[in-house]
């Protein structure tokens, strides 16, 4: 994992290296990003923020300033947004919302809510799933079947390990919690404080409202 990360980070080295080159770095934009979380055990297709939250980063010498922002996007959103930055018309049937204004401003809010569902991945599921800037909900309509992630995951040294621990009976809660069947159907976190979506508030009374 971390010979890809290096490597990646070689490679991007090089493209802008060659961009700069022909004189073209002020004048393109460049778009990092992951299509899911790390091919481990509760990260690649689950709908917490260790599947979800994936990296994203833009640049643009000259025209973005380096920062950091807390502002919801989705994947759905680029197309809109690159539609924008270029000056085109966007097409009634794109769904995504422009970011470009948080390029400007970090601070800027575009939306309040991310959507994200979990299907056939190598294995059955249903999931949806909603996250708004402090909270998340999730259903699930597979709830019979455990979720350990796709095949690159239960191939990995890390579900291997936890295989072992669990057939040990040394496991803790935390680390079985990819074994649990049947699973709960529903799930809320209050993500701001259980950034690992670690406890299910779905029952307290305190949150019925949100």
């Amino acid at each position: 994992y971390m010979h890809e990360v290096s490597r990646t980070d070689y490679y991007m080295g090089q493209l802008r290296a060659e961009l700069k080159r022909q004189g073209i770095e002020k004048d393109t934009y460049i778009i990092y990003m992951t299509d899911n979380g790390r091919p481990f055990p509760r990260c690649k297709t689950r709908l917490y923020d260790s599947g979800i939250r994936t990296p994203f980063l833009i640049a643009r010498p000259g025209t973005i300033a380096p920062s950091e922002t807390h502002s919801l996007i989705s994947s759905i959103d680029i197309g809109a947004t690159i539609l924008e930055l270029a000056g085109a018309e966007k097409d009634k049937r794109i769904q995504g919302v422009s970011f470009a204004p948080v390029l400007e401003n970090p601070k800027v809010t575009v939306r309040d809510y991310v959507f994200a569902e979990h299907n056939w991945h190598d294995y059955e599921a249903h999931e949806r799933m909603v996250r708004s800037r402090d909270f998340m909900y999730i259903e699930n309509n597979r709830i019979q079947f455990a979720q350990r992630g796709p095949l690159d995951a239960i191939n990995s040294d890390s579900y291997a390990s936890l295989l072992n621990l669990m057939e040990s009976g040394e496991i803790s809660e935390i680390q079985k919690e990819i074994f649990l069947s049947p699973r709960p159907m529903r799930e809320f976190y209050e993500v701001e404080k259980d950034i690992f979506q670690r406890e299910n508030l779905i029952g307290e009374k305190s949150h019925q409202e949100e």
